[in-house]
């Protein structure tokens, strides 16, 4: 799928497998979240919104907030349409390297089936700056394709995250017809300073 400029084609597959027969899937695994619907979240790579909505759906129950960030306008515009009902989502053009957010500013970051296409040498950086992004406790939700062919290694994807400061918290390999197999995980970003501690919700506390 292209990042910046989708094709015709490439546009009528994501309203036939994502938009339609896909829907049922997305919104199964955005509810694994457990997600609470107060949380701020940051969706990197929001693409057409597919996932985002079934996101922007819960955090409209409790005054949550969804920053979609996408380096495609053509993608993104998509992704208004399907989601200009909800007000508490926003939309960020951009790359995550020099995009207008704040450190620290979010409970939890989405990556969906993004990172894979992101040239092996740019990896860790972008990593690294979803990871800033993070507030101390907060949690990083992550599901990639991992066939040879198209995708990459689980071992690859545990480095990344680690070598950026994160530690996880599960992760589960499971399998899919049309994508094949799939690593799904969960990484925790370390409340710090020491005299916080982590809830089971992931959220820092005085101690």
């Amino acid at each position: 799928m292209s990042f910046d400029q989708p094709t015709f084609i490439e546009k009528l597959l994501d309203s036939v497998f994502n938009n339609k027969l896909g829907n049922r899937l997305y919104k199964s695994y955005i509810k694994t979240l457990g997600l609470q619907g107060n949380e701020r979240i940051l969706d990197f790579g929001s693409g057409s919104g597919a996932a985002s909505r079934h996101i922007a759906e819960i955090l409209s129950k409790d005054n949550g907030r969804l920053t979609c960030l996408d380096m495609s306008e053509a993608w993104m515009g998509i992704a208004r349409k399907r989601m200009e009902k909800y007000a508490n989502v926003e939309f960020k053009l951009g790359d995550i390297l020099t995009v207008d957010i704040d450190d620290a500013a979010y409970d939890a970051v989405f990556v969906h089936f993004i990172l894979h296409d992101v040239e092996k040498d740019q990896r860790q950086r972008i990593v690294n700056a979803l990871s800033r992004k993070l507030k101390a406790g907060g949690r990083l939700y992550i599901r990639e394709p991992i066939k040879e062919s198209h995708g990459m290694p689980p071992d690859e994807i545990c480095q990344l995250m680690t070598h950026s400061g994160l530690e996880e918290v599960e992760h589960k390999i499971t399998k899919a017809i049309i994508p094949g197999p799939m690593y799904t995980g969960v990484y925790a970003k370390p409340c710090i300073p020491t005299n916080l501690k982590c809830s089971q919700s992931g959220n820092c506390a005085a101690d």
